[in-house]
């Protein structure tokens, strides 16, 4: 990956259009996948990732929210691409053709809809093995096969963020946070423990970051902490203010923390000391922005459509590169693949630009 770029931006490669959504890109074998919403539905798009011609979409029926929009990022597993909607309707589609293979919906006759967020469930599936794992409150996991019911955990309630795998104590389990906190579940889906902890937003949306066998999460608008899983509660490493942020996921490199100080309009990008939540830098007021790691390096796009390449240095803020590439607003991550840089926007918008 470029350590630098022209004043004028890296090249842009092509232009697809798809229809609106918050949700980021997904990329395997040059075949790029995002999710839109239209006419009453989700659509998936794939994208070919070389030339930007859609090669196919799948469609299914959605009911709007509140913003207009669809939310999840699709997760994807060899043939298989999996998809949450925001009203809790998990689907098993093959990559290949866009044919649904399976529907499930996860919240029929289980979960408690006043438990829902505001927007609608927002995050991503997770595979693991066999078993693809959702966030709708209760954490349900599925035969990524059949779409059948393997275990169902206790109910929360649902914030935005998506699940991830945490090994501890030598088993594969399950990070979530949710509005009213995290919690780590064992491999059957039983609580191992969890926390309560107040958000000052309709909920949280930084995915849980996994720091060796603990748990760093970001209470929105309200501050941080790393945490250590101990049945039945979590063990407090520390816990403060460094970093408040409402949606963009924390990033860890040599053990730092990277992540953005601030709730919408003016961030700052923050670099702390995992161990202790020391302070390393602060970088300038910028954009609210969305973060990747990549190469030793922080990828950003900003709401306004701006791309920024920040070290990792430890020693201070140090911003490599920086331009516009597309109209904003834009709320996803942007993807890298293949020495290519995949960005969309939430009007549609999808963009690919040379980052070799």
């Amino acid at each position: 990956m470029r350590g630098r770029w022209p004043t004028s931006g890296p090249r842009r490669l092509w232009r697809c259009q798809v229809a609106k959504g918050y949700g980021g890109l997904a990329v395997r074998d040059a075949r790029v996948y995002t999710l839109g919403w239209e006419k009453d539905g989700d659509v998936l798009y794939c994208i070919d990732g070389d030339l930007g011609n859609v090669i196919w979409t799948s469609r299914y029926v959605c009911k709007a929210g509140p913003t207009l929009g669809s939310r999840c990022t699709p997760s994807l597993d060899r043939r298989w691409v999996f998809v949450l909607s925001r009203t809790g309707e998990l689907l098993g589609i093959d990559g290949d053709t866009g044919r649904i293979k399976w529907k499930k919906d996860l919240l029929a006759g289980e979960s408690d809809p006043a438990k829902l967020p505001r927007k609608g469930l927002a995050s991503s599936p997770l595979v693991m093995g066999e078993l693809v794992i959702a966030d709708v409150g209760a954490v349900v996991a599925v035969n990524k096969q059949s779409g059948d019911v393997v275990w169902r955990s206790e109910g929360f309630a649902a914030g935005y963020a998506s699940p991830v795998p945490l090994l501890c104590q030598g088993q594969d389990m399950v990070a979530v946070m949710n509005s009213d906190g995290p919690a780590v579940l064992r491999p059957d889906g039983l609580t191992l423990c969890k926390r309560s902890a107040a958000n000052a937003a309709d909920g949280n949306g930084c995915d849980p970051l996994v720091v060796g066998q603990r748990v760093f999460c970001i209470f929105s608008g309200a501050g941080c902490g790393l945490l250590e899983p101990e049945f039945p509660n979590f063990n407090v490493i520390w816990q403060g203010k460094q970093l408040t942020s409402l949606s963009a996921s924390p990033v860890y490199l040599n053990g730092l923390i990277f992540g953005l100080e601030g709730l919408s309009g003016q961030v700052a990008i923050t670099c702390i000391q995992a161990d202790s939540g020391k302070i390393k830098w602060t970088g300038p007021a910028m954009d609210n922005a969305t973060m990747i790691l990549a190469d030793g390096k922080l990828i950003l796009l900003t709401e306004s459509g701006e791309l920024l390449l920040v070290s990792t240095d430890g020693q201070g803020y140090k911003e490599l590169a920086r331009a516009k590439v597309m109209s904003g607003p834009c709320a996803a991550p942007p993807a890298l693949a293949g020495g290519r840089l995949y960005c969309r926007n939430v009007a549609g918008d999808v963009i690919c630009v040379n980052f070799k």
